[in-house]
Order: structure tokens, then C-alpha cells, then sequence
């Protein structure tokens, strides 16, 4: 019992040894790991209409932002695109949620940005300070802009860009951006 009680213990130490040893050899690194969600505003369509992701989008709440950090600061290099299109609900069918297969007639629309909030660390707010805008079809739109989309090409491509103004961002925080659009089909 005392040769294997000795053993153990002479095996410790060497393994003991060997990781400070190793240890020794680098320099402590970091990774960040991040997730992030919150409860979005509800997506509402119409009675007789259905606003739907369009092209890759299948969901309107998993855009991503992309920041790089370096010596000149933390910046927004890009975001995914989500896109979405206006469809009319075909009546005839006995389904009152949005079926692909027979919900495909596209309707013009108007588009309004009701509301634009950006979140910092959980602490959501009106981008009063121009950090983030909000690009639809390559343009960049304030709250109570509209815009048009005429049925013949009704998707719509929104992205999150760089904003005016400089932004305050530092490593590790956290940032949600949230749009709101009004959206009203324009014919019936």
C-alpha cells in the first residue's frame, strides 16, 4: 500500500511539474464567446396580407453584426442583409397562416420606419447619437422616412451601416439594433 501510495504521489508531482513547465512556455490568451436575444416587437400582417421573409431570410430576428476592434477603436465593418416582401393571402384557402405554396400573389406596399432603437449592454434607446442608421435598398432611412415598393420587385433589403456620428463602443459590449416598419399594402 505504501509503494502505491508513493507511486501516486511521485506521479502527481511529475504531472504537477509538466503543466507548470508548460505553462511557462505561453502567455495567457483570450477568447470571447458571445450570445446574445431579446423579445423582438411582434410581426403583424394584415387581414387579407402577409409580410414574409424573402430570399435567405427566414427569420427577421437573427441579424448579425460584425465589429472589428483595433487600436483606432471598435467599428462596424457589416451586417447581414434581412429582406422581406408583401404577399397577398389567398382567401380561398383554409389556412389563415402564411402558406408558401398558394401565398404568392406580391402586393405593392408603402414601408415607413416607425422606430429605430439601438441597445448598448441591455440599455435600449433612440440612436440619438447617430452611431447606427438603417439602410433600405442601399438607402439610408430616419424614422418617419417611407418608401415604395412596386409589386413587380416588392423585396425589400435591409441592413444595419455606420452611422454619422462616432460611436463609444467598447470590447465586450453587448449591442442589439431594432427597426420597426410600418408596412401598408397599396392596392387590394
Amino acid at each position: 500500500m505504501k509503494k502505491a501510495l508513493l507511486a501516486v504521489a511521485l506521479l502527481s508531482t511529475l504531472g504537477m511539474a509538466a503543466t507548470q513547465a508548460m505553462a511557462e512556455d505561453y502567455a495567457p490568451g483570450h477568447a470571447s464567446f458571445q450570445w446574445a436575444g431579446s423579445v423582438p416587437a411582434q410581426t403583424d400582417s394584415g387581414d387579407n396580407y402577409f409580410i414574409v421573409g424573402s430570399g435567405n431570410t427566414t427569420d427577421f430576428n437573427n441579424g448579425q453584426l460584425v465589429f472589428s476592434n483595433t487600436t483606432k477603436g471598435v467599428e462596424l465593418i457589416n451586417s447581414s442583409t434581412i429582406s422581406f416582401k408583401v404577399v397577398k393571402h389567398d382567401s380561398t384557402s383554409d389556412n389563415k397562416n402564411y402558406d408558401p405554396a398558394v401565398d404568392t400573389q406580391p402586393l405593392s406596399y408603402t414601408g415607413t420606419l416607425t422606430d429605430f432603437q439601438v441597445g448598448i449592454n441591455g440599455l435600449m434607446s433612440q440612436d440619438d447619437n447617430n452611431v447606427f442608421a438603417i439602410n433600405v435598398d442601399g438607402q439610408t432611412k430616419a424614422v418617419n422616412d417611407s418608401f415604395d415598393k412596386n409589386k413587380d420587385a416588392n423585396t425589400t433589403h435591409l441592413t444595419i451601416v455606420k452611422g454619422q456620428d462616432i460611436n463609444t463602443l467598447q470590447a465586450a459590449d453587448n449591442v442589439v439594433v431594432q427597426a420597426v416598419l410600418a408596412i401598408a399594402p397599396t392596392e387590394a
